[in-house]
């Protein structure tokens, strides 16, 4: 096993609805890649703020205009949302649209995860995206870390 790529890092809700790309190098020889991802929190604990933001969006962007209580607290709770995409040296390989807070996934040439397609574990640059769906607890700390394999696990 070798580590390609790490990042363990805070982002914020001003990185809401934002992709932030990170390329690494990929050696020749491996077979196969897995990327895992954690993030925490993943809900937003406050009740009365969720409310407020979800009667926000509801009179912001929804058709109808009225409400019952019981339809606003459905939405509850409040959760942060990353999606992870992975880009070879041939271009895109699928995204994983998840909405665990942990999560790992896996390309090689017979196989993938859900979400990917297979793909020969090509030399060169390669490329992960996290795109922030939804950031709502102010912060959000992320690891990400890439590891090759030169067998197929």
């Amino acid at each position: 096993m070798t580590t390609l790529f790490s990042l363990d890092t805070t982002f914020t809700d001003a990185d809401h609805h934002t992709h932030r790309a990170y390329s690494f190098a990929v050696p020749s020889g491996l077979r196969e890649i897995r990327v895992k991802l954690s993030y925490s929190p993943k809900d937003f604990d406050d009740e009365e703020k969720s409310v407020g933001i979800i009667r926000d969006i509801l009179a912001r962007d929804a058709w109808y205009e009225t409400f019952t209580e019981e339809e606003v607290r459905g939405f509850l709770p409040l959760r942060n949302h990353i999606s992870v995409s992975i880009d070879s040296p041939d271009g895109w390989l699928g995204t994983a649209h998840r909405h665990a807070p942990r999560q790992e996934f896996f390309i090689n040439e017979k196989d993938c995860a859900c979400g990917f397609r297979p793909a020969p574990i090509k030399a060169g640059e390669w490329k992960i995206t996290l795109s922030f769906n939804c950031v709502v607890t102010g912060t959000v700390d992320v690891r990400v870390v890439a590891e090759g394999y030169d067998e197929i696990r």
